[in-house]
């Protein structure tokens, strides 16, 4: 079979499989948020899916959804966790205050 020969998949039978995986995925994971654990509450949980290869990945509150954009990759978040708990001004702010301390010590030295 070519690629040209494949039948495209129709709206209803994609929309039909979104709808098993999803109870696929609530039956085996439980009705929670895969981030931060929150079961829904007026809105469903979202499935959410790499956007590179289409494939499910999990499901998501609205809130989880909405901020984690398309572009969020592994190693994206770990240079993002590096530089929120070791922002690189800190290097900046360290040394004043070093130079500030040294000051001070000279100014209260004999």
């Amino acid at each position: 079979m070519t690629m040209s020969s494949v039948r495209k998949e129709t709206e209803w039978e994609r929309r039909t499989r979104r709808v098993r995986e999803r109870d696929e995925l609530i039956g085996r994971f439980g009705n929670r948020c895969m981030i931060c654990g929150s079961e829904p509450k007026s809105r469903a949980l979202h499935v959410d899916h790499n956007h590179a290869t289409g494939r499910n990945r999990g499901l998501l509150c609205y809130r989880c959804n909405k901020w984690l954009p398309a572009f969020i990759t592994v190693g994206w978040l770990l240079k993002a966790a590096q530089y929120l708990s070791h922002p690189p001004a800190d290097v900046m702010y360290l040394e004043q205050e070093m130079r500030a301390a040294r000051a001070a010590q000279r100014r209260q030295a004999p």
